[in-house]
C-alpha cells in the first residue's frame, strides 16, 4: 500500500485494478500484476504470500522480535518443492512468546536451539527444519520431496534433519516427519520422482533411485530414475516434459537421443514404465502398469 500511495494510487484505485483483473491481491495490502501471478509456480506464489505476511508481522507493535518463516513457507522461499498447496503461512517465533493461530497464518512456538538465516532478505528457519516442517504439515510424500531436494542440493544432511526432529518431541506431525526423513534420498532429481518412489514402495515395489545400467562387459548405457529391486523393470518420471524447449515444442534432436537411449535400455532386457504427474495420481493405473511390465520382463 505504501508503494502504491507513493505512485498516487488510492485504495479505490487498487480495488478497481483488482476488479479489472489488472492486479491480484496477494494478501490485504499487497498486490502484484495478473501476468506475474498467473506465470508463477505454486511455490513462488506461496513465497510471495509468505513474504507479505511476515513483513506485516514484523511491523506489529506487539511482536517486538520478528518471527521467521517456517515449515512450507520457509521451504518455498528456500526454493524447495511443494507437492501440496499450503493454505496458511507458517512462521516460528524467535522469542519466548506463545504460539498463535489466525485465519491466514500460524505462528509456532520457538524451537530450542533455533538458528535463523536470511534468504533474499527474508528471515527463515534452516532448510532441513523447513523440509521437516513440510512433512509435519503435508505428510509423508510432500515431506520426502522436500527432504530429497535438500539432500540433493547439498544444503543440509540427513543427520541435521534427525537433530531437528529430536527437538520437536511430541509436536504434531512428527511421525510423518520421521517417516519422511527415513525415506529421504538425495539421489532423487525431481519432486515427481520422489513422489513415484514413495508410491511404489507403499504399493510393495522396493526401488533403487538413479541406478546406472551397464552392459555385461561393464559399459555404461544409461542412468534411469528408478529401478525395481530384484527385477528388470525401470521407471522414468515426467515423460517428455524433460525434452521440451521453452515454447513447449519437442526438440527433435533431443527426442531422437532419448529414443536411442530407450532402445539401448530395452536391449539390456529391461521393461520401461513412464509416469507423469497426472498418472501418478491414479494408484490403480500405476499398479497395473508395473504389474504388466513385471510380467513382460519375466516372460522374456
Amino acid at each position: 500500500m505504501a508503494q502504491a500511495r507513493r505512485q498516487g494510487l488510492s485504495r479505490h484505485d487498487l480495488n478497481a485494478l483488482v476488479g479489472s483483473r489488472t492486479l491480484v491481491r496477494v494478501v490485504p495490502g499487497v498486490f502484484t500484476t495478473l501476468q506475474l501471478w498467473t506465470a508463477a509456480k505454486p511455490e513462488r506464489k506461496h513465497a510471495l504470500r509468505s513474504r507479505a505476511v511476515l513483513a506485516h508481522m514484523e511491523n506489529r507493535a506487539d511482536e517486538p522480535e520478528g518471527p521467521a518463516l517456517s515449515h512450507s513457507s520457509a521451504a518455498a522461499v528456500h526454493g524447495l518443492p511443494l507437492l501440496a498447496s499450503p493454505r496458511r503461512v507458517h512462521m516460528m517465533r524467535t522469542d519466548g512468546g506463545p504460539p498463535r493461530c489466525r485465519r491466514g497464518f500460524i505462528l509456532h512456538q520457538r524451537l530450542e536451539g533455533l538458528r535463523t538465516e536470511k534468504v533474499d532478505g527474508v528471515m527463515c528457519v534452516p532448510p532441513a527444519l523447513a523440509a521437516v516442517g513440510v512433512a509435519q504439515v503435508h505428510g509423508l510424500t510432500a515431506g520426502v520431496a522436500a527432504l530429497d531436494a535438500v539432500l540433493h542440493q547439498g544444503v543440509a544432511t540427513k543427520d541435521e534433519a534427525w537433530r531437528w526432529l529430536r527437538r520437536l518431541g511430541g509436536h504434531r506431525g512428527v511421525r510423518a516427519a520421521e517417516a519422511a526423513v527415513e525415506h529421504s534420498d538425495g539421489r532423487a532429481e525431481s519432486p515427481q520422482e520422489s513422489r513415484a518412489r514413495v508410491l511404489l514402495e507403499q504399493l510393495g515395489y522396493p526401488v533403487e533411485p538413479q541406478p546406472e545400467l551397464m552392459t555385461p562387459q561393464g559399459v555404461f548405457v544409461a542412468r534411469v530414475d528408478l529401478r525395481l529391486k530384484g527385477g528388470m523393470v525401470v521407471v522414468e518420471v515426467d515423460g517428455l516434459s524433460k525434452y521440451l524447449d521453452d515454447d513447449g515444442k519437442a526438440a527433435a534432436r533431443t527426442l531422437r537421443r532419448e529414443k536411442d537411449r530407450e532402445h539401448a535400455i530395452r536391449d539390456l532386457g529391461y521393461e520401461i514404465v513412464r509416469f507423469d504427474a497426472r498418472s501418478l495420481g491414479d494408484v490403480a493405473l500405476v499398479r497395473r502398469r508395473i504389474e504388466a511390465a513385471t510380467g513382460r520382463a519375466r516372460s522374456r
